[in-house]
C-alpha cells in the first residue's frame, strides 16, 4: 500500500532530477546518515512494488527513467490513507450515499476493521461539529450528515479543498465514485462550462475553476435535504449580474434547474467566485471604486506609493471581483501558503489586513487569513527591486490567479535579478508566443514545450530556492549577475574544516541568510527609530507646511534626508491630499526615496497648538493635527516593522490622547516605546 510520506518521497525525487543527498536529507528533515538509510528503506519498497531502484552516484541521487512511467500506473493500484484523508473520505462518500450506509460500507471503502471504523467515525463527527453539522445513524436511513443545506455544502467544499493537499487526491475522489458506480463525468463537465466561459467571454482562474468542477459534480450527485436560503442582499446582487444565464445553462446541464432548491443562485456564486480579469458580468465602476480604495488605504498604512498604477488597479480588481463574491456567498477559500506568508511577509500582512477594512465594510463581515494572506502576497509582488542588466528572458507560467503570479514573479526576480521575466496567466497563452522571445519557462503546472521548463511552487522555501539556482546552473549555465556562493559549496568546506553537529540546522541557516529574504529585513522597531534625539515638541502656531519642515529638522540635521526631501514631502500633500493622516490628529508626511532619503529613519514633532491638514475643507475634525512623524524610507520594504507597530499604537484613541499631552520628550519615547513593543492583533 502506498502511503502518503512514500508517495512524497517519490515525487520529490521525480521531480528534481539533480537532488543531493545533503539537499534530500534538508528536505526530508533528516541527517545525512539518516538519509543513506531512508534511500535503502525506499529501494526496498520500490523493489516490493517491482519498480526499478534510485542509485547514488558522486554524492547525488540518480532516479532511473523508466520510474515516472511505472509509477504513475503503481499509484493508481495501491493506496494507504493517513488520519485526515480517512475524515475527508468519509464525508465525501457519505454525501453521495446512493443506498443505506452502514459501518461495513465504511470498513470496505477505508480497507478498515469495525471497531478501527468507529474510531475514525468519532473524528469524522468532530469535524462535522465545526459545521454545527452532525453524522445521525437510524436502521431506516443508516449514516446521514444532518443539518443546513448552506453549512453542509460548506462542508463538502472544506472536504474538498482539504483531500487535494493529498498526493493522491485524484484517484481517491475517483475511488468514492467508483464505490457509488457514479460516472465521472468531470471531463465533460470541465468542457461544457469552457463552452460557456467561451460564449459569454470569460476566463477562470485555473486553480479554482478545477476546484468548481468537482464541487458542482458532488452536488449533481448528492442528496440536497433542504432548500438553500439567501439573504436578500444576496438575492438582490444576483439579479444584477449577466453571470446567471450562464449558471441557469450550467444548471440545467446539471439537472440541477428545479426553481425552489436555489441551486442556480448556488452555481452563479461558484461561478463568479472563480472569475478571472476584467469582466462585463459584473458592477465594474462599484468594484473599480472599492479597487481603488484598498490601494488608498494600503498605501496609506505602508507608505508606499506602488508603480504602474493602472496595472496594479487591473491586477487587484481581477483578484478582488471573486473574492467579493466568495465572502458575499460564504464560500470558503484554501490557501495552502497562508502560513508561510504570515511567517514570511509578517508585517506586510499586518499592514495589508488593516488596509483591508473597506472590503470588510462592503461585505459586512471580516476576512479570513487566507483571503488576506493572497492580498498581502498581491500587494508584496508590486514592491520596487532593484534593477541589474537582464541577459536571459523566462516566462512565469501561473494559472493559479494573479496574485499568485505576482509573489512568483516577485520571488523570482530576488532569485534571479539577471533574468527578465514575463508573467503567463495560462498555458494557452505559451503557445501563442514566438519561440524565440523566451529561452526558458517556470511553471507552478508542467506542460510539453521545446524550450527548458521548471516546475515550483508559487512560494519556494529556502532549500526550494537553492535546489532551483543549482538546476538552473546546471541545465541553463546560469550564473548570478554578482559573484555568489552556492550553499552546498559553503557546506563541503565548512565540513571539511570543521565538526557539523547539525547539517540541518546549518544548510536552513545557509540558505536564509544567501537568499537574503528580503521580505524580513524591514525588522526595525519603532522605538530604535523615534529615539529622544528625534522627537520635538513645540509651542508655536504653525502652517501645515512648516510643521513638517519643523517635523523633519532632526533627520536633516543628522543628514537622514536632503532639503529636497522636504519640497518632496510638501509637493506631495499638494497634489494629492491630505492622504498623509492616516488617524485623528496624526500625519505620517514622506515621499519617494529617490527626492533625497539617505537613511532609513522617522522624526515625530508635538505640536501643543493644532496644525490644518484639512486641504479639502471638509470640516473634519480629524484634520487637526498635533502629532507629525516624518518617515525616510529608503526602499519600499525596510520600515514596515516600524509602521505596523505605529499602527497599532495609532488605532488607540486613548495612546494617541496620550502622546498629545505627554509633557516631555522623554515621556513621548516611553509611550512609543511600550506601546509600540506591544502585539496588538
Amino acid at each position: 500500500m502506498l502511503d502518503s510520506k512514500f508517495v512524497t518521497t517519490v515525487t520529490l525525487l521525480l521531480t528534481h532530477s539533480t537532488l543531493s543527498i545533503a539537499e534530500f536529507a534538508i528536505e526530508q528533515q533528516v541527517t545525512k546518515k539518516q538519509a543513506w538509510y531512508e534511500i535503502e528503506q525506499l529501494n526496498k519498497r520500490l523493489a516490493a512494488l517491482s519498480l526499478p531502484r534510485v542509485t547514488i552516484k558522486e554524492g547525488h541521487i540518480s532516479v532511473p527513467a523508466t520510474l515516472k512511467t511505472d509509477w504513475t500506473t503503481i499509484q493508481a493500484q495501491e493506496l494507504l490513507l493517513d488520519g485526515e484523508e480517512r475524515i475527508h473520505m468519509v464525508i465525501l462518500y457519505t454525501y453521495l450515499r446512493q443506498e443505506w450506509v452502514s459501518n461495513a460500507h465504511y470498513q470496505q471503502l477505508l480497507n478498515m476493521s469495525k471497531n478501527s471504523v468507529v474510531l475514525a467515525l468519532k473524528r469524522v463527527k468532530s469535524s462535522l461539529s465545526v459545521f454545527d453539522l452532525t453524522l445521525k445513524y437510524s436502521r431506516k436511513e443508516g449514516y446521514v450528515i444532518s443539518g443546513p443545506e448552506h453549512d453542509i455544502r460548506r462542508c463538502i467544499d472544506a472536504s474538498l479543498n482539504s483531500l487535494r493537499k493529498s498526493p493522491h487526491a485524484g484517484q481517491l475522489l475517483d475511488l468514492i465514485f467508483a464505490r457509488w458506480q457514479l460516472p465521472d463525468d468531470k471531463q465533460a463537465l470541465r468542457e461544457f462550462v469552457m463552452s460557456l466561459a467561451a460564449k459569454y467571454d470569460v476566463r477562470f482562474v485555473n486553480e479554482r475553476f478545477e476546484h468548481v468542477i468537482q464541487l458542482l459534480l458532488f452536488i449533481k450527485h448528492g442528496e440536497q435535504q433542504h432548500e438553500l436560503v439567501y439573504s436578500p442582499q444576496q438575492l438582490q446582487y444576483i439579479q444584477s449580474v449577466t453571470m446567471q444565464q450562464m449558471a441557469e445553462e450550467v444548471a440545467t446541464y446539471l439537472g440541477l434547474t428545479n426553481d425552489r432548491s436555489g441551486n442556480v443562485i448556488f452555481v452563479t456564486a461558484q461561478l463568479l467566485s472563480s472569475l478571472q480579469g476584467k469582466q462585463g458580468l459584473v458592477q465594474e465602476k462599484a468594484f473599480l471604486v472599492l479597487t481603488e480604495a484598498i490601494i488608498n488605504e494600503v498605501q496609506r498604512y505602508t507608505l508606499n506609493s506602488f508603480e504602474a498604477s493602472q496595472t496594479l488597479i487591473d491586477s487587484l480588481y481581477e483578484h478582488l471581483v471573486p473574492c467579493y463574491f466568495r465572502l458575499l456567498f460564504g464560500t470558503p477559500l484554501h490557501n495552502p501558503y497562508v502560513k508561510t506568508i504570515q511567517d514570511e511577509y509578517t508585517d506586510l500582512y499586518e499592514l495589508v489586513k488593516k488596509g483591508l477594512r473597506p472590503l470588510e465594510e462592503a461585505v459586512k463581515q471580516p476576512l479570513t487569513a487566507d483571503e488576506i494572506a493572497y492580498f498581502t502576497i498581491h500587494f508584496g509582488g508590486q514592491l520596487q527591486l532593484p534593477t541589474e542588466t537582464k541577459s536571459i528572458r523566462a516566462l512565469a507560467v501561473c494559472p493559479n490567479g494573479v496574485s499568485s503570479s505576482l509573489i512568483m514573479v516577485y520571488q523570482l526576480r530576488l532569485l534571479f535579478p539577471n533574468i527578465t521575466f514575463q508573467p503567463v496567466h495560462s498555458v494557452s497563452e505559451v503557445a501563442d508566443l514566438a519561440a524565440d522571445t523566451f529561452d526558458l519557462i517556470f511553471s507552478t503546472v508542467h506542460f510539453v514545450t521545446t524550450q527548458p521548463l521548471y516546475v515550483i511552487k508559487p512560494i519556494l522555501n529556502p532549500v526550494e530556492k537553492e535546489m532551483l539556482k543549482k538546476q538552473l546552473r546546471h541545465d541553463f549555465n546560469w550564473q548570478p549577475a554578482q559573484a555568489a556562493v552556492n550553499v552546498s559549496d559553503v557546506m563541503s568546506v565548512v565540513q571539511r574544516y570543521a565538526s557539523v553537529k547539525d547539517e540541518q540546522a546549518l544548510f536552513k541557516a545557509l540558505s536564509d541568510l544567501m537568499n537574503l529574504k528580503r521580505q524580513d529585513q524591514g525588522g526595525i522597531n519603532l522605538h530604535e527609530l523615534v529615539t529622544t534625539d528625534f522627537i520635538q515638541q513645540t509651542e508655536q502656531q504653525l502652517t501645515w507646511q512648516e510643521a513638517i519642515k519643523q517635523a523633519a529638522q532632526p533627520l536633516l540635521v543628522n543628514d537622514y534626508i536632503s532639503d529636497g526631501y522636504i519640497e518632496a514631502m510638501i509637493t506631495m500633500v499638494e497634489d494629492v491630499g491630505p492622504y498623509i493622516v492616516i488617524a485623528p490628529h496624526v500625519a505620517i508626511p514622506h515621499a519617494r526615496p529617490e527626492s533625497g532619503s539617505k537613511k532609513l529613519g522617522m522624526s515625530l514633532l508635538q505640536l501643543k497648538h493644532p496644525v490644518d491638514f484639512d486641504l479639502r475643507h471638509e470640516g473634519d475634525d480629524d484634520y487637526q493635527v498635533q502629532l507629525v512623524f516624518v518617515l525616510s524610507a529608503v526602499d519600499s520594504e525596510s520600515h514596515l516593522t516600524a509602521l505596523k507597530q505605529l499602527s497599532n499604537i495609532l488605532e488607540d484613541e486613548e495612546t494617541i490622547a496620550e502622546l498629545v499631552v505627554a509633557p516631555t520628550i522623554e515621556a513621548i519615547y516611553s509611550i512609543i516605546k511600550t506601546k509600540g513593543s506591544v502585539d496588538n492583533d
